[in-house]
């Protein structure tokens, strides 16, 4: 009786060994999934203090996740999460995210100072954040349509 017990046990080890041999690792949307309870799904930022993803340059979003792993970007949460990914599975991550369609926040503005922005922007940002903001030019990242509080943050 009790070869029989080692023999089923050693049994259910090597089908659990082979299985997890074939096992497909994490697709770029289940990684990106971890994301979503503060980035929102596929990116689309799910309040005012965090920056949308969706539709920003995968580069950009490599270099921060890597910044936060090193400490060399200031964070409070990222700089924790981010040391559980590795260089593959940031670029993974940034590629899902770079493939998703730009999400405009819904917020209200004020129009004297959307346009005292449209100003300083002319002066200190349209070198890399093009077309007012919506496109990426040598990866900078997508200012149109963020949470002004991210934005001031």
């Amino acid at each position: 009786m009790r070869i029989k017990g080692i023999q089923w046990a050693l049994s259910a080890a090597v089908l659990a060994m082979s299985a997890s041999a074939f096992a497909a690792p994490p697709t770029p949307a289940m990684l990106s999934n971890a994301c979503a309870g503060c980035h929102g799904t596929h990116g689309e930022s799910a309040g005012p203090s965090m920056p949308a993803l969706a539709g920003q340059s995968k580069v950009a979003i490599v270099e921060s996740m890597k910044g936060f792993k090193s400490g060399e970007r200031p964070a409070t949460v990222m700089g924790r999460l981010s040391k559980g990914y590795s260089d593959a599975e940031f670029e993974a991550m940034g590629e899902f995210f770079s493939k998703q369609k730009p999400y405009a926040t819904s917020q209200s503005l004020d129009r004297a100072k959307v346009a005292k922005g449209a100003e300083l922007h002319e002066k200190n940002c349209a070198r890399c954040h093009v077309e007012n903001g919506k496109e990426i030019k040598d990866n900078s990242p997508v200012m149109a349509g963020q949470w002004v509080k991210y934005l001031e943050i």
